[in-house]
């Protein structure tokens, strides 16, 4: 089966002060594994940024068609959150949530760190130019030392603006980027020379320099899900 699905779904948040160790385990233990197992989801990770600015995590699900992200299955759980999931929704804040079609990937793997680049508000909608020079300048990134993958975005509002209870009880709508564009790294340090390399309008973006905690594929789904 192939991982590489041309959907994603990328949720960059923070969450209270102390709650961080109990969001973790709701991650590992519950979330991820109730996302996966939905038809037409590949894979789930999860990232915590290394530097204090920005988002503490960054997760991202695989799919295979950005169309699945509004399937009736993923829909019903989001409308119907476990009590778990009720419980962590509200120690979220500073939440930016889209679905996304994935446009551009080059590279085979994952690597280690992540910098994550989000674009513009995407409520305003997609600005050709950025459009265009993302298709035209990424491949620049293809030949530096210690970049593993890159990955360039598109923002589906209509998708990304569903409203579900799960953001009923975050307590506030969502934001989400007009695009996004993810570097896999096998380096922290490398960060700095792929970010002399970005196109112009990516100067302004939303930079998040992240560490892979943790991935769950189809492939490794444990079913009934241990508790």
């Amino acid at each position: 089966m192939k991982l590489a699905g041309k959907g994603a779904l990328g949720v960059w948040h923070c969450v209270e002060p102390g709650s961080e160790a109990e969001v973790e385990r709701w991650y590992t233990n519950e979330h991820y594994h109730d996302r996966v197992v939905i038809e037409g989801f590949l894979r789930a990770r999860n990232y915590k940024n290394m530097t204090g600015d920005g988002s503490l995590y960054f997760s991202r699900y695989d799919t295979v068609s950005v169309d699945d992200l509004s399937c009736d299955a993923y829909l019903h759980s989001l409308r119907n959150p476990s009590p778990w999931s009720q419980k962590i929704f509200p120690r979220y804040h500073s939440t930016v949530r889209g679905a996304f079609g994935v446009t551009h990937r080059w590279g085979i793997g994952i690597g280690g760190y992540l910098l994550s680049l989000r674009l513009d508000d995407g409520s305003k909608g997609i600005c050709p130019e950025v459009k265009q020079e993302l298709s035209d300048r990424l491949h620049t990134l293809q030949g530096l030392e210690g970049v593993v993958a890159v990955e360039s975005w598109m923002v589906n509002a209509d998708t990304s603006t569903i409203k579900t209870k799960e953001q009923e009880i975050r307590g506030q709508q969502d934001q989400y980027p007009s695009a996004a564009l993810l570097i896999d790294l096998m380096d922290p340090a490398v960060a700095q020379d792929v970010l002399k390399h970005l196109p112009v309008h990516c100067e302004m973006a939303k930079k998040d320099l992240m560490k892979l905690t943790y991935q769950l594929t189809k492939k490794e789904l444990i079913l009934p899900r241990p508790h």
